[in-house]
């Protein structure tokens, strides 16, 4: 298996920035718990509120996967939903 990094940025409509914040950290927690979650971080960006970003490294892209299907991230994009001006999924490749 090879291991799999990722960044993803979710960047909030400014009326919905504390929905998309509550539903973003909501994640975190199960998200740990989850076989295979090696790193799941939130971050926000400094110069702009609405921007969130999570860095993640996962087993596989299979655990991954696992995770996209899974009920917590299922139901925060429920909660998201109509919420977010822009998202953005980076998958990352380690250089030596």
């Amino acid at each position: 298996m090879t291991e799999m990094a990722l960044v993803a940025t979710v960047v909030a409509k400014a009326e919905h920035r504390e929905i998309v914040y509550n539903a973003l950290v909501s994640l975190v927690a199960p998200t740990r718990l989850e076989e295979g979650c090696l790193e799941y971080h939130l971050h926000r960006t400094v110069d702009d509120p609405d921007c969130f970003v999570f860095y993640e490294r996962w087993q596989s892209e299979a655990h991954l996967q696992r995770h996209l299907e899974s009920a917590h991230y299922l139901a925060s994009q429920e909660k998201m939903a109509g919420c977010i001006a822009a998202k953005k999924l980076q998958k990352l490749s380690r250089l030596p």
